[in-house]
């Protein structure tokens, strides 16, 4: 809220609320005594610009953020408008007008150097804006702790899509090799070519039909292997859909653990930041 190089804004505005612009406006004086307050009025934003123009000065050479400069400059520019409100208040006596309305001064200066924003307003602006600060900061805390947090949510979605979708392809896979109509498949393409082997060796003579009949004796008998091997590559698929099931159960959980932590500092954030929101409205 104050200038990290020395001199606080408010200090500037307060030096300006001194030189009292609005007295010089009152219809309650006599002549003497505005040419006195106006004098004493001019001599004060006189120095006060001095000053500040001077400071202004300072910070471009000592400070690399033009930040910084922004709550000087709008003073410097309050200070500039009171004076012009000053020359036309002298023009219009001199010309035997009414007296024109007298220009405000605000109470308060206050903003952010960081963010570069600065606001003129009365005590309760002032509080307000402090309020919506300390929301702030209470919110990028928590938005701290939370982002990590919805990563991580992100990488166990990440996964369990993975591991869902390998285990949808296995089991397709499994609940087709499942069905006994995949064995008796091979074993009736095993048995036609037997039988033909069989059917070839009856017109046949010697090593031919010795052979044929040796073919076809040893496709039989490669039936009960077939259906070993069956039953055990069944038996390894279910076990590994088992544990691709626990694996999802696991992360699952992780998932749930995390997401139980994460949603109520979800919701803490956006009630936060819709309370900021609000907060900041009065300042857009």
């Amino acid at each position: 809220m104050s200038s990290s190089l020395g001199k606080p804004p408010q200090s500037f505005l307060d030096r300006i609320h001194v030189a009292d612009v609005s007295a010089c406006f009152s219809p309650r004086l006599q002549r003497r005594q505005r040419q006195s307050q106006m004098r004493f009025t001019r001599d004060t934003l006189a120095e006060v610009r001095e000053e500040l123009t001077n400071y202004l000065n300072y910070l471009q050479q000592a400070s690399d953020n033009p930040r910084a400069l922004i709550p000087y400059r709008r003073l410097l520019g309050l200070v500039e408008n009171a004076e012009r409100a000053l020359n036309h208040l002298e023009e219009t006596l001199e010309a035997g007008k009414l007296l024109p309305k007298s220009v405000k001064v605000p109470r308060r200066i206050f903003g952010s150097e960081e963010r570069g924003e600065w606001y003129f307003g009365d005590d309760e602006g002032f509080k307000r804006f402090e309020y919506a600060e300390q929301i702030r900061r209470r919110l990028i805390n928590l938005m701290k702790e939370r982002d990590p947090m919805r990563n991580e949510l992100q990488v166990v979605k990440g996964r369990m899509d993975a591991l869902s979708k390998e285990y949808a392809r296995l089991d397709r896979i499994y609940q087709r090799r499942k069905r006994p109509r995949y064995f008796w498949r091979v074993v009736l393409f095993l048995l036609l070519v037997s039988v033909g082997m069989f059917v070839g060796a009856a017109f046949t003579m010697g090593i031919v039909q010795f052979a044929l009949i040796g073919f076809g004796v040893a496709l039989l008998l490669l039936i009960l292997p077939l259906w070993r091997t069956w039953r055990r590559d069944l038996r390894k698929r279910d076990a590994d859909l088992k544990a691709l099931r626990d694996q999802i159960k696991e992360v699952s959980a992780e998932g749930r653990k995390l997401q139980m932590r994460y949603l109520p500092l979800n919701d803490m954030c956006e009630e936060m930041r819709a309370e900021y929101a609000e907060l900041r409205r009065g300042f857009a």
